[in-house]
């Protein structure tokens, strides 16, 4: 099927307008993405194009911004653009957005936050995590275990793609100050818990040598002394 649409976009590019216009502009577009899909596969290999700026536009809008939790059907149809992004899109376009929503609606962005970190396997998450991950320490210590399994799994695939040692240090350190209630006593034991799935969740960072011994011996400490003080 797809070789069909592509060869139609290719012979009349105004196709893609035409559909991407629809998606635009009516208000039953957003519920049906999964249907454009070849659009957006089209448009996500041709990088440098207007049409790409467009969709990615539209990603924003309809999935990352939502008031509410998009369907997982408009997650997967933008798939094709999140895993074409350059490291130059996803910084400049798509994570600040990512980073606000988080702050202001984490409870409609983190499903799809989920796919669009896990998707990044080609780019290095180092300058990302102190950005996001104060909200993500908090979405952890959320009462609703599937937003704590967002959580873990977003820091999970930052870790995994992080490079610098010092960044993963420094987010063990800001688990150790939210233990000793930096921000208030976590009465509660899912959010103790939290704490520990997010020191877990960093121990996906890959490496080996003095500089992981070094943050493995801290985050040692820190779960010795948690089990201590329970």
């Amino acid at each position: 099927i797809n070789k069909v649409f592509f060869k139609l976009f290719r012979d009349k590019p105004e196709a893609v307008d035409f559909f991407l216009k629809y998606i635009r502009d009516s208000s039953e577009g957003y519920k049906h993405l999964i249907l454009f899909k070849p659009v957006f596969e089209f448009c996500a290999q041709t990088k440098g194009q207007d049409n790409r700026e467009e969709l990615m536009g539209l990603y924003i809008q309809a999935v990352l911004s939502a008031k509410t939790a998009p369907p997982s059907a408009a997650v997967e149809a933008f798939l094709p653009l999140v895993k074409s992004l350059s490291a130059e899109e996803f910084m400049e376009k798509i994570f600040p957005v990512v980073v606000k929503m988080m702050k202001r609606s984490p409870e409609a962005v983190a499903g799809s936050a989920v796919a669009l970190f896990s998707s990044q396997t080609a780019h290095d998450m180092s300058k990302c995590i102190p950005e996001i991950l104060p909200s993500l320490l908090q979405l952890i210590r959320n009462a609703e275990e599937a937003r704590r399994d967002s959580a873990a799994s977003i820091i999970t695939s930052l870790a995994k793609q992080c490079s610098n040692f010092d960044t993963i240090e420094s987010a063990v350190d800001a688990i150790q100050a939210i233990l000793k209630g930096s921000e208030g006593r976590l009465a509660q034991v899912h959010q103790r818990l939290g704490m520990m799935q997010s020191l877990s969740c960093l121990c996906a960072v890959p490496g080996r040598g003095k500089a992981v011994s070094r943050v493995a011996a801290k985050a040692a400490e820190v779960v010795a002394t948690f089990y201590k003080s329970e």
